[in-house]
């Protein structure tokens, strides 16, 4: 484990992409909704993906992001690449659905990393695995190979990565199958390509979920682990959760917990949500259970987010992002078909 993440103990975490613009959701709205989101609605996956081609954020932004982080006492910060909708924040290769074709047509993952590296911050990045926009996706030898070719895009192009972020979301593929995905062969790629970098997920290797998005961890909570416990990203089953809460005071593989919450009732940023930012709630439960790696997971999103951070010990809230999207009012280029699932 690359000691700079023992240290770190308190991050940040940005959701963000061309929904933005509307206050939805990321993703959730595709699969009919989530009712634990107050502000996530179902829409059809046409409505959903109108605002990709007027997507057109402030340059820069990120700079703004990661300053404000940074004097919070922040030391790194993951950026969702790409979320399960399947947009893609880079211009990537192997697939049409990103901001290529968009009428910003730069590299927001680019700026993002330049950002961290500027202030001294730690740069990780997350690719999901779930994409419901790929016409491959279910078609698990297909995808997985769809899938590691956009991993190494991220691995090789934005140097030194702090982290790389994996979660086993998965959903049903056009063909009815469900995605097998090869994380041996993944996790194998961030080796070969980022060996500095730490891997998070449910099943580490080297960095675990804590079983919830509370922001909290169990008690106690071991950062030695069993690795049979819970043997593969998105794994289910009885024991699973409580292993990632609590970890195994006899385990035999040192994967401590990161943990996870976000500052508002959902993942994003909602005009109305603005008296809801939960301050006082994650000041208690950064404070009532330390762990290593504390990470908040922050809404930064259309025209004003009202963010707090939170670290073990201390906490601030800033207003940042002011205006960081904007649309074009010119001719937008021709945005390839979001598929519906």
């Amino acid at each position: 484990m690359a000691n700079w993440f023992e240290r770190a103990r308190f991050g940040m975490f940005v959701h963000w992409g061309h929904v933005s613009q509307r206050g939805w959701e990321l993703s959730w709205p595709l699969v009919g909704g989530l009712p634990v989101f107050p502000a996530c609605q179902d829409v059809p996956a046409a409505t959903y993906h109108d605002t990709a081609a007027t997507f057109c954020p402030r340059p820069h932004s990120a700079r703004e992001w990661l300053t404000r982080a940074r004097r919070a006492g922040m030391r790194y910060a993951v950026l969702t690449t790409k979320h399960h909708d399947g947009f893609a924040l880079f211009p990537s290769r192997a697939g049409d659905f990103s901001i290529a074709a968009t009428p910003y047509r730069g590299d927001l993952v680019r700026e993002f990393v330049d950002a961290c590296r500027a202030e001294g911050l730690g740069a990780g990045l997350y690719l999901s695995p779930w994409d419901r926009n790929h016409p491959a996706y279910g078609d698990s030898p297909r995808y997985n190979d769809v899938y590691a070719d956009q991993l190494t895009e991220l691995l090789t192009q934005y140097g030194r990565l702090n982290e790389v972020w994996f979660d086993g979301a998965n959903g049903e593929g056009p063909n009815g199958k469900r995605q097998a995905y090869d994380w041996p062969r993944f996790f194998r790629l961030v080796r070969q390509l980022q060996p500095n970098a730490v891997m998070f997920s449910d099943a580490g290797p080297d960095v675990r979920w804590c079983g919830n998005e509370k922001g909290t961890a169990g008690d106690p909570n071991w950062s030695t682990m069993n690795p049979d416990a819970v043997p593969f990203p998105g794994a289910d089953g009885p024991g699973i959760i409580d292993a990632l809460q609590h970890g195994d005071r006899n385990g035999t593989v040192w994967r401590p917990a990161e943990v996870d919450v976000s500052i508002r009732p959902g993942w994003f940023y909602h005009p109305a949500e603005d008296d809801k930012v939960a301050t006082s709630t994650i000041w208690r439960v950064s404070t009532s259970r330390p762990s290593v790696g504390t990470a908040s997971c922050c809404s930064m999103f259309h025209r004003r987010a009202k963010v707090c951070f939170t670290q073990t010990m201390s906490h601030a809230s800033s207003d940042v992002a002011r205006n960081s999207i904007h649309c074009s009012s010119g001719t937008s280029p021709e945005m390839p078909v979001a598929r519906s699932r």
